[in-house]
């Protein structure tokens, strides 16, 4: 009995840690900086423990419940699912790029397209506007994948007098190595259409 409670403990202990782990990724913090490797490692660490204590505890032949056998394999086995949920969920936010673009110009730029570019963008699409008045800001927002060897930027496009201009107004983004910033503000001023 001994041995299963342990087993049990240290299972609900390691995705505590996870748990932990997850919420400081997506929350402002952005992780426990050079602790959220540690920190996964122990968590999988004290994991294989508690899978190694509960088999160990079998092969003595404890006279334990069934409730709490089942109970126990549980929470062993709901470590694997609730990671690879974590994983995914907080892969997809540290990849997701905001950039806000504010007109504060004496112009008002017309035909306007955003855009991703590149082999790191998720289902790129385009936020097309007719125009951007003058004090009105638009985000677009873009999901990139975090495949290494890939890169990209943001596009922006218009129409101003006439003319066509296209500037590049974020980025440039990659994996390997890590480089996603992912809120972007954008000023468009006399200066930037000049």
């Amino acid at each position: 009995m001994k041995q299963n409670r342990i087993a049990l403990i240290m299972a609900a202990i390691a995705i505590l840690i996870i748990t932990i782990v997850f919420i400081s990724i997506i929350t402002p913090l952005k992780g426990l900086g050079i602790l959220t490797p540690l920190s996964i490692f122990l968590g999988i660490s004290i994991w294989g423990l508690s899978l190694i204590i509960f088999i160990s505890g079998l092969k003595n032949k404890e006279n334990i419940s069934k409730v709490r056998i089942l109970i126990t394999i549980l929470l062993i086995i709901a470590f694997i699912p609730t990671g690879y949920l974590y994983m995914k969920i907080s892969g997809q936010i540290r990849t997701r790029i905001s950039v806000a673009v504010v007109n504060k110009s004496d112009y008002i730029p017309a035909n306007i397209r955003i855009y991703g570019v590149g082999n790191i963008f998720k289902n790129a699409d385009t936020l097309k506007l007719e125009m951007l008045k003058k004090n009105v800001s638009k985000t677009y927002t873009i999901q990139a994948i975090s495949k290494p060897h890939h890169s990209g930027y943001i596009k922006m496009e218009f129409d101003l007098n006439k003319k066509h201009f296209s500037k590049n107004i974020a980025g440039e983004f990659s994996i390997n190595p890590y480089e996603i910033k992912q809120e972007w503000m954008v000023v468009i001023d006399n200066s930037f259409i000049e």
